[in-house]
């Protein structure tokens, strides 16, 4: 199910740009950024834009559950996947109105991602 339009944001430049080679890959166009403000301004000028979001939970400037609920705010339908290199477990119940629908682990393998897309895209 490529041809979708993915906001990747993650604060490692390393990350964002292997996912979008990924992504490219089996046919998705991406837009990616590694500073939230930098991803919100590309959303605030569009927010329409996009079918899916794949945020960095842990940032430095801010939290990607910070970053999904000012996207949530402007458009609120958009399907968000949180991904995270941390350990500990997170429960899409704290996502709040925040529209998360699906929480990765990283590294996350090419397979994985487009699966969590597509089901995120579904819902």
């Amino acid at each position: 199910m490529g041809s979708l339009k993915v906001l990747v944001v993650d604060d490692e430049e390393s990350i964002t740009k292997i996912t979008g080679l990924m992504l490219n890959s089996r046919g998705f166009t991406v837009d990616a950024f590694n500073h939230f403000d930098d991803a919100l301004g590309a959303f605030l000028s569009n927010p329409t834009t996009y079918d899916v979001a794949i945020l960095d939970y842990s940032m430095p400037e801010k939290t990607g559950l910070d970053l999904a609920r000012e996207i949530h705010a402007l458009n609120p339908g958009l399907p968000i996947i949180l991904a995270t290199g941390h350990l500990q477990t997170f429960n899409l119940d704290q996502s709040g109105p925040a529209n998360v629908v699906e929480i990765i682990r990283k590294p996350f393998r090419v397979d994985d991602l487009v699966a969590a897309i597509n089901k995120s895209v579904q819902t």
